[in-house]
Formats: structure tokens, sequence, C-alpha cells
């Protein structure tokens, strides 16, 4: 009994202690909190955005063969219609040769028939049967140009080369990647901000971007709010148009967005 009662004042003193610290980190943080809202209101709103590109491109070839001809490199820039990839299609260029020749053989035997028809000289029958042969060459012959187009891959629009997935010589399989391409001149920011915003933000409302890589400063516009909210996290995703991109911001950049407080 002596022992239990000698044990019982240092578990007072103890948690006494531990209540006391306590105490002292609840009331640090309650400051904390108090000093840095002044801060917050004064900034405003503030969002963490990614400057991203309307458009990124990962291109596959359409055909299989060697690629001979691969004149961009990693970062490279380039405007539409640029060659990006050309692949041997020397083949297949013999095959569309042969193809025209055949629709020329088979277009000489209907008009031969067809002139007959005219003075009553052949079946109707035969002149159907030359008429069509003559229009399967000549799809034959289109469906192998077509194919022949896709041995070069150009540029869809003004950009730069974000990475390369073959090599000059390299042989290549149909579907197989190619490169992966951006537009670097049409850039949005992209935000993710809680729903209730939603309460004051709408399309046009203004707000200040700093880019945290260069330190520059953009004023913008929303220009799409997402169609659906998350419902886990309650936030919404928005974009807004870089309309004049200034020099050297890049897709991938980060930054905050401060709107004015509602």
């Amino acid at each position: 009994m002596a022992i239990t009662i000698a044990i019982l004042p240092l578990f007072a003193d103890t948690l006494a202690t531990m209540i006391g610290r306590l105490q002292t980190y609840f009331l640090a943080g309650v400051l904390a909190c108090i000093a840095a809202a002044p801060a917050a209101a004064q900034d405003g709103l503030a969002a963490d955005g990614l400057i991203v590109s309307r458009n990124q491109v990962r291109i596959a070839s359409q055909i299989a063969g060697q690629v001979i001809r691969l004149p961009k490199r990693d970062g490279e820039a380039f405007n539409a219609g640029d060659l990006l990839v050309e692949i041997d299609c020397a083949i297949l260029q013999a095959e569309i040769i042969a193809a025209e020749k055949r629709q020329a053989a088979a277009q000489a035997r209907f008009d031969i028939n067809a002139r007959l028809d005219r003075a009553g000289a052949v079946a109707k029958g035969e002149l159907r049967v030359t008429k069509a042969e003559a229009e399967g060459a000549e799809a034959e012959a289109e469906a192998l140009r077509q194919q022949f187009r896709q041995c070069t891959v150009t540029a869809p629009f003004d950009g730069r080369v974000v990475d390369l997935h073959t090599a000059e010589f390299a042989s290549v399989s149909s579907t197989e990647d190619l490169l992966t391409v951006i537009d670097d001149v049409n850039l949005e920011v992209e935000l993710i901000v809680p729903s209730v915003w939603l309460k004051w933000l709408e399309t046009g409302t203004t707000f200040r971007f700093q880019i945290f890589e260069t330190e520059q400063v953009l004023d913008l516009a929303v220009s799409q709010i997402g169609a659906a909210i998350d419902p886990v996290s309650r936030t919404i995703s928005l974009r807004a148009a870089i309309a004049e991109k200034p020099p050297g911001i890049l897709s991938g950049m980060t930054g905050r967005a401060i709107f004015a407080a509602p």
C-alpha cells in the first residue's frame, strides 16, 4: 500500500506535465493560424496550377518499314507541314507503278468494248465485266497511293519534339510509336480549385498567375470550367488560355493563381 501511495503523486505530476505540453502546442498552432490569416486575406484566394499544351500527340507509324529520315531531334522546333519522319517505301512505290499499269490496261479494254457496244458488236455482259475490272484496278491503285502517303509523317501544327521513340535506319512495325510532339504556342493554365468557388467563379473571371520557375506574372481569365465535380475531393478543374505566350514559358511549368476574394 505504501508503494502504491508513493507512485500516485509521480503519475499525477507526469500527467500534468503532458497536459501542459499539449496546451502549449495547441496554443502555438492557434497563434500560427491567426498569424497566417491576414496574409491569405491580403493575397486573395490561391490555387496552384500547371501550364499545359492544348495539343500533345504521340505519333505512330501507319505502315511497316525502315526509317530513312528523322530530321528533328528532341527539343527541336518545327512548323506545321514540316517533315518529321520518312519511311522507306521503295517496294510500295514499285507496286503502285504495277497497279497503275494494270489500271491502264483495264481501262483500255473497257474503252474498246464501249466503242464496240455503240456499234452493237459486243455483249452487254462483256461490257459490264470490263467496266468493273477497270473500276477495280483504279481503286486498287488509289489504295496503294493512299498507303504511300503514309510513308512520310508531317507536323500537324507548329511545335516542338518532346521525345523520339525510334531512330534512323531502325525498322518499325505498323502502329509503332515514332515520336511525341507538342504544340508550344497554344498553352493553357490548368487549375484544380474547391468546388465551393462555383458560388462566384464563372467563365471570364480574372486572376493572376505567378510562374514558379521564371517568376513571371500572367494576367489571365477563366476560359473553361470542368464539366463535373470530383465528389471525393470536392474540387473542379479550370482552364485559362494564354493568349500571347511570353518568351521562356514552357509546358509543364507550375505556378500559383491568385483570385480576388469575392
